[in-house]
């Protein structure tokens, strides 16, 4: 067999395969790195994005409490969107609210708010990332009718009175006060009348060094003016500035209903359980009150009590008190009447069944005012403690 060396040294045609090999070599690797770059790319970009979206939200919160802190009002449950200046991203806010406390005359109203916020689009749609926080809002609670009350009855007018049936007491003891007060303080300008002097011995309070008194003894003839006194009781305010802000729910009268709004609501007469206050326009005419608890203020007008109706709590009446049959209240009775007469009058009906009484009673008044501060709400700007318990809402 003849060998032929030069048959397997002959290379020429390899080359071709060669680069063959190593073009598709080098393609996979080029292909690779732009697979992995693209890939980084993508996973940077995402992850910019989240971070974006979650500054946004995170801001989008911050933006929110901060309007709520300058405006000084409560945090409204229900959803709310925001505008971030720099960006110019919109911001939806959820707001629920947790806890609430009573505003009370000792403590403070306070309520705990969850709040969620999530960057969205021009039409309300989610683009990202969602946060969650909580937050305590505070408001001291309203002192919508502090009032200087020292005495059972506080009279601006005349007061006549006209039969022995009746008992206006001022002694007390509990709820801050050790002894009691006087029945009766009145403005330097009024006068007390009575039918017969002996009936004045109904009257029966404590002065200011703790001795029980009796008769004219009881009655507080202040230095003060009618104007006097009335901006003392009220502490410098007017009864439109203190009823201001009761809702028109608790409001009776064409003061405050126009045409448009029930100008014909009347007042029965009664405060029911649950209503607590009553602010009635008797324009001009007289309210007769049958019976509740809390606060009933009067104005424009006259107040009647009769038959067996009975009161716990502080009645405020802008013009003058009639009392007669066997009514009884225990707590207060304001009247700021700058002319007029109030009268005590022994009818049949308190010959009959019992006497008139006006009794000087400190939990009723507090309760009252109390009552008075939840109608009303709180009056001081409301603020907001320090957000906490943040969490990222996972999708």
């Amino acid at each position: 067999m003849t060998k032929n060396p030069g048959r397997w040294r002959d290379r020429r045609g390899v080359a071709l395969p060669v680069a063959l090999v190593g073009l598709v070599a080098v393609s996979l690797l080029v292909t690779t790195a732009l697979l992995t770059s693209s890939a980084e790319s993508a996973i940077s970009t995402a992850q910019a994005s989240g971070a974006r979206a979650l500054y946004n939200a995170e801001g989008g919160l911050n933006e929110y409490l901060r309007q709520v802190a300058v405006a000084g009002v409560a945090l409204t449950p229900g959803t709310q969107t925001v505008t971030l200046a720099e960006s110019g991203q919109r911001v939806r806010v959820t707001v629920a609210r947790l806890r609430q406390t009573t505003p009370t005359a000792a403590g403070s109203f306070t309520s705990t708010y969850s709040l969620t916020a999530e960057p969205v689009t021009a039409g309300g749609e989610a683009t990202g990332r969602a946060v969650v926080a909580m937050v305590q809002q505070y408001a001291p609670p309203s002192d919508a009718l502090a009032m200087n009350v020292t005495s059972a009855i506080t009279l601006g007018g005349n007061l006549d009175v006209n039969g022995n049936a009746f008992t206006v007491n001022g002694r007390f003891n509990g709820c801050g006060v050790a002894a009691g007060v006087d029945a009766v303080r009145s403005a330097v300008d009024s006068n007390i009348t009575a039918n017969n002097e002996n009936h004045m011995n109904n009257f029966t309070g404590v002065n200011d060094a703790g001795a029980n008194t009796q008769g004219r003894a009881a009655i507080d003839k202040s230095p003060l003016t009618r104007e006097q006194l009335a901006d003392n009781v009220l502490k410098g305010r007017s009864l439109e500035e203190i009823v201001a802000p009761i809702p028109l729910n608790k409001k009776w009268g064409p003061r405050w209903h126009s045409a448009s709004n029930d100008p014909n609501r009347v007042w029965d007469g009664d405060l029911d359980p649950g209503e607590e206050v009553a602010v009635v326009d008797a324009n001009r005419q007289t309210i007769e009150i049958s019976g509740g608890t809390g606060v009933v203020i009067i104005v424009n007008g006259n107040m009647r009590m009769r038959g067996s109706a009975q009161f716990n709590g502080i009645i405020i009446v802008e013009g003058n008190f009639s009392l007669a049959g066997n009514p009884q209240i225990d707590g207060a009775l304001v009247s700021l009447a700058m002319d007029g007469e109030n009268e005590i009058i022994q009818d049949q009906s308190a010959i009959a069944n019992g006497s008139i009484t006006v009794q000087y009673d400190k939990c009723a008044i507090d309760a009252a005012q109390s009552a008075f501060g939840r109608a009303a709400g709180p009056q001081a700007p409301y603020f907001s403690g320090t957000t906490y318990a943040w969490y990222e809402v996972v999708r």
